[in-house]
């Protein structure tokens, strides 16, 4: 279920529908389109996408659906409208269904560039109040000075002397 964020801008979709910008993105979108579905996925998940994989498992899903079916513009169709509901971007179900169906590659360049866009201007606008600071407890053990450590290392062992035992030889008589 998508959830509503801050709106980021206008309520209407920031990027064309008809740009096929970047190139590496509108190969994809034309020659193996579930890898772009997969980014896009991602980029809403993670948008640093710090742990970004394009062949991921809404990529295989996609592919799958897409490959034996000829429907994968339905899981497009649903992308659309979480990006529509996550942004605030009028629109409708009808419209959404119109543009996967008639140009499945065109609507994802559209979705993946509107969310880069608005995930850029959503960090722009997100500001950093204090830094990071280590929890309690994962602080490292003080360390002694190394010349202390090579004095305990170097102190003589002391043994116990135990009592000689004493051996009798009886002889035979």
């Amino acid at each position: 279920m998508a959830t509503k964020q801050e709106n980021t801008g206008s309520d209407k979709w920031q990027t064309n529908f008809c740009i096929c910008s970047p190139l590496v993105d509108c190969l994809f979108a034309y020659c193996a389109p579930c890898y772009l579905y997969g980014q896009t996925q991602d980029r809403m998940r993670d948008p640093s996408m710090q742990t970004a994989n394009m062949n991921n498992d809404d990529c295989s899903s996609f592919a799958c659906l897409h490959c034996v079916t000829g429907c994968g513009f339905i899981m497009v169709m649903k992308q659309r409208e979480e990006i529509r509901n996550r942004y605030n971007i009028k629109g409708s179900s009808c419209g959404d269904c119109c543009a996967t169906y008639w140009c499945i590659s065109c609507t994802m360049m559209q979705q993946d560039n509107e969310v880069k866009r608005r995930e850029a201007a959503r960090m722009a606008n997100h500001t950093v109040t204090q830094g990071y600071q280590a929890p309690q407890g994962m602080m490292m053990p003080q360390q002694q000075p190394q010349q202390q450590q090579i004095q305990q290392h170097q102190q003589p062992v002391q043994y116990q002397q135990q009592p000689a035992v004493q051996m009798q030889y009886h002889e035979k008589k």
